[in-house]
C-alpha cells in the first residue's frame, strides 16, 4: 500500500512539473564584434558581423531555463595596414552554432525580467573568405592543396558563452560573450571570441 501511494505521490509531481514547464520556439537575430585571440596573435582587431537562426526556450520553473538554437553565425578579425601595405585584411568565417544555454530570470515586475546565462556552444565551419584591398581569396576547412584559396585545418568549433539581459513578455534582448576553446589551425594559437548584441522573440 506505502509502495502504491508513493508511486502516485511521485506521478502526481512529475505531472504537475510538466504542466508548470513552458516549451516555446523562436527567431533570434543579432550584431556581433568578432574577433579571434591567442598566443600567435598580433595586432588583430574587431570587424563587425552578425548572426541568426532558430531557438527552443524550455521553462522548468518561472526562474530558470534552457535554451537551444540553431545559429548561423560569422566569426572573423581585421588587421589594419596589412604587411605594411594601406588596404586593410578582413577575415570572414561563416559557422552553423548550436549554443545550449542555461537562464535564470529575475522579475521586475511589469512583466519584466532581468536574466542571467551560461552554457558551451558547437560550431561547424562552411567557409569564409579573406579580402584585402579589391582582391579576395576564398576560405576552405579541411585539407587542400589549390594555391587560390585559403585552408585552415579545424572546421569544428567548441567553446562558452556567458551574458546577461532583459526579457519583457516574448522579447529578449541579451548582450554576450563567446570564448572559443578550440584552434582555427593546427600550427597556430588562434581562437574564435566575439561579443554579441542579440534580439529573441518568443511564439508563446
Amino acid at each position: 500500500m506505502l509502495r502504491r501511494i508513493f508511486t502516485l505521490v511521485m506521478l502526481a509531481t512529475m505531472v504537475v512539473g510538466y504542466a508548470q514547464a513552458q516549451f516555446s520556439f523562436g527567431a533570434k537575430a543579432g550584431f556581433n564584434l568578432v574577433n579571434i585571440y591567442g598566443s600567435d596573435v598580433e595586432d588583430v582587431k574587431m570587424k563587425p558581423a552578425f548572426q541568426a537562426g532558430l531557438v527552443a526556450d524550455y521553462s522548468f520553473i518561472e526562474a530558470f531555463a534552457v535554451q537551444a538554437g540553431v545559429m548561423f553565425a560569422q566569426q572573423g578579425w581585421k588587421v589594419d595596414n596589412y604587411l605594411g601595405g594601406s588596404d586593410d585584411a578582413k577575415i570572414n568565417l561563416n559557422y552553423i552554432q548550436i549554443p545550449i544555454n542555461a537562464m535564470y530570470k529575475f522579475s521586475l515586475g511589469s512583466s519584466m525580467k532581468l536574466f542571467a546565462q551560461a552554457g558551451p556552444y558547437l560550431g561547424f565551419g562552411l567557409g569564409g573568405k579573406v579580402k584585402v584591398g579589391d582582391n579576395d581569396m576564398d576560405i576552405k576547412f579541411g585539407d587542400g592543396d589549390d594555391i587560390d584559396k585559403l585552408y585552415l585545418d579545424n572546421a569544428f568549433d567548441f567553446g562558452l558563452g556567458v551574458g546577461v539581459g532583459l526579457q519583457y513578455n516574448s522579447f529578449q534582448l541579451g548582450v554576450g560573450y563567446n570564448f572559443g576553446l578550440l584552434d582555427l589551425d593546427d600550427d597556430t594559437t588562434m581562437k574564435n571570441g566575439g561579443l554579441a548584441i542579440t534580439l529573441t522573440f518568443l511564439f508563446m
